[in-house]
């Protein structure tokens, strides 16, 4: 199931890539996201370095080793897609839906693309990772992109934002890379021409 979805999301967006632009906004977007172990970004830097230059892929907004993750839900924007009192209720369900939970092992592998972002495949072979995303949904009821969840989830790793060009190299895949998603972060953030600004509001570690 995980496969196919990739699959028809790559055969759909990856020859458009490059053709549109990420969406940049002063307000600050809440998130949920796994937080990536050092080691593992590090490999994935030097992956993306490697498909871009094989496709001549240029310019575009890289996201820096300590900022690779996998977004697990959007809440949205305060005032929004929610109100103020609402962001204690997403502190106290998040922290009741992580305590004592386990580390999620994870499988990254393959490149795939939506129109402005280059991105690497999650596989999560426990389903763990689907389960708690589908939890958040069902508790956390607030989304940017509702068309986004449930059974459409993309587990995923955003490796290049707007970068100029068509990818060309049909060979996507790339050496599977094992790890473990050990922290949970809520937080927010915006990228407008300030720069790329990111807050911590509380993050949950998995034993």
């Amino acid at each position: 199931m995980q496969d196919q979805k990739f699959i028809e999301n790559w055969k759909q967006n990856a020859p458009n890539y490059g053709s549109d632009s990420w969406e940049r906004d002063p307000d600050f977007l809440y998130y949920i996201q796994g937080n990536i172990d050092l080691e593992v970004g590090k490999k994935l830097i030097e992956t993306r370095e490697q498909f871009i230059q094989k496709n001549g892929i240029k310019a575009g907004e890289r996201v820096d080793v300590t900022d690779l993750h996998v977004t697990i839900a959007l809440p949205g924007r305060l005032g929004t897609h929610f109100q103020k009192n609402d962001v204690s209720y997403m502190k106290k369900t998040l922290s009741h839906i992580f305590n004592k939970s386990a580390a999620i092992p994870l499988s990254i592998k393959n490149f795939n693309a939506f129109p402005s972002v280059l991105w690497t495949e999650v596989y999560d072979q426990s389903d763990r990772l689907q389960s708690i995303h589908e939890t958040i949904c069902n508790e956390i009821p607030f989304s940017q992109h509702p068309e986004y969840r449930y059974q459409h989830y993309l587990p995923h790793i955003s490796l290049l934002f707007e970068g100029k060009g068509k990818i060309t190299d049909t060979d996507r895949s790339f050496e599977a890379i094992e790890t473990k998603i050990q922290t949970i972060e809520f937080g927010r953030a915006k990228s407008d021409s300030a720069g790329y600004i990111r807050e911590v509001i509380e993050t949950y570690t998995l034993t």
